[in-house]
């Protein structure tokens, strides 16, 4: 296999097991924030370390390490790529709330952010995921 095309699928990869434990941590965030009782809020909260930390950051690494290698080597012209780099970056800074949020759940007696708030959150990962997707295939400008 080519160096171009391992790389490829590195970074496909890496950027379906990212999206999606940034997707599953929201809905489970959410579900901390609807969580009057408490009685599942710890088991939750140990869900959603895990999703971050089993999907999430192996996710990002292997995206930017894979599109990074690819990018270093082959440089494809275009403004679209300059876009994409840039829904990237605030997808990584996304990924980084969630974290601090998730982190502020864990604590007893923090307050956390509404479920709305998660819910556009996820909305605005499957967003940027579609923005990112469709720049990096249709190539408009």
């Amino acid at each position: 296999m080519s160096d171009v095309l391992f790389l490829k699928l590195l970074h496909i990869i890496g950027a379906f097991l990212w999206m999606g434990a940034m997707i599953n941590l929201c809905r489970l965030l959410a579900a901390i924030a609807q969580d009057q009782r408490g009685a599942a809020t710890e088991h939750l909260v140990d869900l959603a370390r895990a999703t971050y930390n089993k999907g999430s950051i192996p996710g990002m690494l292997l995206t930017l390490l894979g599109g990074g290698l690819f990018y270093a080597q082959y440089q494809p012209p275009g403004g679209w790529m300059h876009a994409k780099l840039l829904l990237v970056l605030l997808l990584v800074i996304a990924d980084q709330l969630l974290r601090a949020k998730m982190s502020s759940a864990a604590k007893p007696g923090a307050a956390s952010a509404s479920a709305a708030y998660f819910r556009a959150m996820e909305l605005a990962t499957l967003l940027g995921l579609v923005a990112v997707l469709s720049l990096a295939i249709l190539r408009p400008f």
